[in-house]
C-alpha cells in the first residue's frame, strides 16, 4: 500500500533542499519488486542488503528499499560488482 502526499508537503526542510519533494522519492520497493527491477533471486537482493551494499529499512516483518537507495545501488554499479563476484 503506497499513500500519497500532497504536492507542498515535505518531511522536512533539509529533505526538500537536498532532493526536492517529488512523490518517487518516497517510494518504498518491496523484495519482489527489486528483484524484478534487478534482475536477481530474492536472496541475491538479501545478500545486497545484509552486506551493506543495498540500504533498507525493516517495518513490521517485512524488508522495504526506499527509491532513492535503490537508484543509488544501481547508479554506482553496485549491483554489478555483485553479480560478477558470483560468479
Amino acid at each position: 500500500m503506497l499513500f500519497t502526499i500532497g504536492p507542498n508537503v515535505c518531511p522536512s526542510e533539509s529533505h526538500k533542499k537536498k532532493e526536492g519533494c517529488r512523490i518517487e522519492n518516497f517510494k518504498l520497493y518491496t523484495i519482489d519488486e527489486i528483484t524484478v527491477v534487478l534482475k536477481v533471486t530474492q536472496r541475491t537482493v538479501y545478500n545486497y542488503i545484509n552486506s551493506g551494499g543495498l540500504k533498507a529499512v525493516k517495518i513490521g516483518k517485512y524488508w522495504r528499499v526506499k527509491h532513492a537507495d535503490l537508484q543509488s545501488f544501481i547508479d554506482n554499479g553496485t549491483a554489478l560488482l555483485y553479480h560478477d563476484s558470483d560468479k
